[in-house]
This record gives C-alpha cells, sequence and structure tokens, in this order.
C-alpha cells in the first residue's frame, strides 16, 4: 500500500476505509412534468473521515475535502 495513504491515528493501521462527505440537495418543480420525480443535484465536498477496519475507531482526516488519487498510486 500507498505510504501516503492515511493511517489510523489509534493504532497505525493502514487497514482504513475512507468516506468521503458530500452535500447534495434535491429539488421538486411543480411546473415540470415530472414533478414527482425529484432532481438530485450534486453538491460539493465538505470532509474525508476515516474507519479503521482493525481497532473500529472513527476520524475526520484534518484539513483534506476529498480523497486524493495519489494515496492508491504505487510507490
Amino acid at each position: 500500500m500507498n505510504k501516503n495513504y492515511p493511517h489510523c491515528p489509534k493504532c497505525r493501521s493502514q487497514e482504513v476505509e475512507l468516506i468521503e462527505i458530500w452535500s447534495a440537495f434535491i429539488a421538486w418543480h411543480p411546473a415540470e412534468p415530472y414533478y414527482n420525480e425529484g432532481m438530485l443535484e450534486p453538491g460539493d465536498s465538505q470532509k474525508v473521515e476515516g474507519h479503521c477496519l482493525l481497532c473500529d475507531h472513527h476520524w475526520t482526516l484534518r484539513g483534506v475535502i476529498q480523497v486524493k488519487p495519489e494515496w492508491f498510486e504505487d510507490d
């Protein structure tokens, strides 16, 4: 695994599930022909949370709002 991939701050394992938290909204417009089918609009990324799969620790990665592709590159 890439050395830059996040580690658990509690047990230092890299067996970490990363979860991006995004804002989003659904809009309904009564004048639209598909009134009952709300339109999902993407929002903005807000934060990334980590969940250690070994010790079950949960935390928010500081200063990170999206998972970085370079975390998955080979060293």
